[in-house]
């Protein structure tokens, strides 16, 4: 398959998965009588939509200033600083969720990993170091995603933390795998 077609198709696969998982997230409830709270993770992107769409239909949605030519060409530093996550580290009370809002133009799913690897688009794992081992299977791809694409901040979703184990979880999103973050449940 070319890789713009597999691009297309991977988004139309997570796009769908999101939502049915997203769907069934249960409501979070604090243990200890206080009234759970929601803290705010963001994800964030630069796309231009005119460079990104002319290569990759559909692809970008937002209206920011990068071009793809210029995000092809920072790979080899260690990926676009214009797609990142707010937060490198975040931390939690069991019971709260975590509000994770897309605010990019393009699909960053929100996955757990056991350890941070290389991503599912070959061209952008150029952007991480020699020997970087791959992601974990897509088995706990597909049962640990948390978003979809959320253009501009328009919806978000929450991640109980009931969900989650107390301890340290680790998020990457596997499209762009320089984005990622430590959460940790207390």
């Amino acid at each position: 398959m070319k890789p713009r077609r597999l691009l297309g198709a991977i988004c139309a696969v997570l796009a769908t998965v999101s939502v049915a998982l997203l769907g069934a997230a249960p409501a979070a409830s604090a243990d200890d009588g206080r009234a759970p709270r929601a803290q705010q993770m963001r994800l964030l992107d630069e796309c231009d939509a005119a460079t990104w769409n002319a290569e990759f239909p559909g692809v970008c949605a937002g209206a920011g200033s990068v071009s793809l030519a210029t995000f092809r060409a920072a790979l080899p530093r260690g990926g676009s600083g214009a797609w990142w996550i707010n937060n490198r580290e975040q931390t939690i009370n069991a019971g709260d969720s975590l509000h994770v809002i897309n605010q990019g133009g393009i699909l960053h799913p929100f996955t757990e990993v056991g350890e941070y690897g290389t991503g599912i688009v070959p061209e952008w794992n150029t952007a991480l170091p020699a020997g970087t081992p791959p992601a974990a299977t897509l088995e706990p791809f597909f049962t640990t995603f948390v978003t979809s694409q959320l253009v501009d901040g328009a919806a978000a979703r929450d991640v109980p933390a009931t969900q989650l184990t107390v301890g340290t979880h680790k998020f990457q999103c596997l499209i762009h795998p320089w984005m990622r973050t430590v959460v940790t449940v207390r």
